[in-house]
């Protein structure tokens, strides 16, 4: 059965939307931050749940934030909320001011973004949002259109200024034709190459010894002319026989510039390794005396070079440079990431770090644990177990911490290796908080 009742109609736009709502009995309208109010908006400014319109009785009141904007209108006069609020005219509750919304009254609130109208109607029905939609009179689209574009004027005239010149220029460009790109001249190419060829020296000519015929002084007359004794040439050397060099005894650059399976080896490498700058380099590299470079995202090369000797490279020739006989393995070290432990810390950082992405830095890493599991299983064929972790990353994305849970590895120098790469690891930033996460590490050969 319907019976004549007074209700609050609103009609709300938000994001580009408009939707209607009506407010009946005891069940007030609510904004703020969390996701179950009426109206979510989102700001420091807003509190968590705030009760915006309310019925007690037959009576509706506005409870007005200080920082709302808006106007009330009756017959042909409009008041400014803020008007009211400067002259005292409204009670002022615990941070809010109290209006009492009458039939016939009808009016507008700005929340940043957000607009909503309201309008006291009667009904006689009770499913009210089934109602066609009433025509407010105090919603002015350019007026919405030009609050919007005085927000933040200083960067949207910027963009707009940056969209007309980008325009314009596109336009004068529009019938520009590059010119055609120059050929390459094939002999002026091969000189410059030429350039950067290194010839092995060519060695110095050996002194010509003088001959006793090249002398100025005659023969004595009574002495008969002795012939010249034909002195024997003296026997040419056979050229050295040019050792190849071993990888293993040149160092770095020997093993970066290897012939390859065609067994040629490249001249100028060559040279360079017969003037023992191959030597220089690996002693430089072993003395910490060069630096590494960083790639584009901050992260140092050697996080990709570590990717790579994983499965063994390097290592495969050298062996362990710590003087420890390395032994060679059919089968290559895996590391395995078991389930995620245990994840604590503040709220903040618990909501924006999922698992996922827990799982996901530690899977970006692999590489470099897998190298040093590698390098501790050429001493140990039978080495392997299950490491626990406590890693704590900080809002940067940095991790400040890492703390060995338990271990049945039964190597005290691999444990504290594998923590010391953990701490390098690089984990996304968030707004804020920390966490602890729990990393269970299995160690086997596949």
């Amino acid at each position: 059965m319907s019976t004549d009742s007074k209700i609050l109609h609103l009609r709300i736009e938000q994001n580009g939307k408009s939707y209607h709502r009506y407010v009946q009995g005891n069940k007030p309208f609510y904004i703020g931050k969390h996701a179950k109010n009426d109206l979510t908006l989102i700001g420091e400014k807003y509190p968590t749940r705030h009760p915006l319109f309310l019925q007690k009785g037959k009576r509706y009141f506005l409870l007005i934030p200080p920082f709302a904007q808006g106007e009330v209108k009756a017959n042909n006069s409009k008041l400014k909320f803020a008007d009211l609020i400067e002259h005292e005219l409204l009670p002022k509750g615990k941070g809010f001011y109290s209006y009492e919304i009458k039939p016939g009254r009808m009016g507008y609130l700005f929340l940043d973004s957000s607009r909503i109208d309201f309008l006291i109607e009667q009904a006689k029905s009770k499913e009210m949002a089934a109602r066609p939609a009433i025509g407010f009179e105090g919603f002015d689209p350019v007026r919405v259109f030009w609050k919007h574009l005085k927000e933040d004027a200083f960067f949207k005239g910027i963009v707009a200024a940056m969209l007309v010149l980008n325009i314009g220029t596109l336009y004068g460009l529009r019938d520009y034709i590059p010119a055609p790109k120059k050929k390459a001249d094939l002999d002026v190419v091969t000189q410059r190459l030429t350039r950067f060829v290194i010839n092995n020296p060519t060695p110095p000519p050996e002194p010509v010894q003088a001959n006793l015929s090249n002398r100025t002084e005659a023969p004595a007359e009574d002495e008969p002319e002795q012939p010249e004794a034909k002195q024997p040439e003296p026997q040419q050397a056979p050229p050295p026989v040019r050792k190849r060099p071993n990888p293993s005894n040149l160092g770095v650059l020997a093993l970066l510039t290897g012939s390859g399976e065609s067994n040629q080896s490249n001249s100028v490498i060559n040279n360079l390794l017969q003037a023992d700058l191959a030597t220089s380099v690996d002693s430089n590299v072993r003395s910490g005396r060069l630096e590494v470079g960083k790639s584009g995202d901050g992260d140092s090369d050697t996080d990709a070079l570590l990717d790579v000797l994983a499965g063994g490279g390097i290592d495969d020739l050298i062996g362990d440079l710590n003087g420890v006989e390395s032994v060679e393995l059919s089968e290559k070290g895996s590391v395995n990431i078991e389930t995620i432990g245990e994840v604590t810390g503040s709220e903040e950082a618990i909501g924006a770090r999922s698992e996922v992405s827990l799982r996901d830095v530690l899977q970006k890493n692999m590489g470099r644990l897998t190298y040093i599991y590698n390098k501790y299983l050429r001493q140990n064929t039978k080495f392997g177990g299950l490491m626990r972790v406590i890693v704590t990353v900080e809002a940067n994305g940095s991790v400040s911490n890492v703390e060995l849970k338990s271990s049945n590895m039964g190597n005290a120098d691999f444990e504290r290796e594998v923590m010391a790469a953990i701490r390098r690891f690089k984990f996304d930033s968030i707004a804020s908080g920390s966490l602890q996460v729990e990393y269970p590490l299995s160690f086997y050969k596949q």
